[in-house]
């Protein structure tokens, strides 16, 4: 399962790189919803969180307090540490991706086409 996983988030990684590189414009609305939905997903994590601890405190403070009860009561935790940590490493590498034609590391072909040729006659003439 770790294989696939691990997998399924280098595909993406390359994904996000070919798209970023060939298709800077587009890039960005796919860095706003990633951004969007990976925000939304924390703040969703950290709420859970914080109802399962809060829930929690008032059961044991009802039940007996034992080592089993509160190993059965904090199964229901998902670790924010590695969360946070895959939070803060994607948005870093998305700011990468988006420096990239800031860089100068651009799609070659893309440079030469008629249409980028059309939009540095305009900017020229300005």
């Amino acid at each position: 399962m770790n294989t696939l996983i691990s997998g399924l988030i280098v595909a993406g990684a390359t994904g996000l790189a070919f798209v970023a590189y060939k298709h800077p414009k587009e890039f960005k609305i796919i860095e706003n919803i990633l951004s969007i939905v990976g925000g939304s997903v924390l703040l969703g994590i950290i709420i859970w969180n914080g109802s399962a601890e809060l829930i929690s405190a008032k059961l044991l403070g009802t039940l007996e307090e034992t080592d089993e009860a509160k190993k059965v009561l904090s199964d229901h935790l998902i670790f924010e540490g590695y969360i946070l940590y895959t939070w803060i490493s994607a948005f870093l590498y998305l700011g990468f991706l988006r420096l990239l034609p800031h860089l100068g590391i651009i799609d070659k072909e893309k440079e030469n086409s008629p249409e980028q040729q059309k939009e540095s006659k305009l900017k020229d003439d300005t």
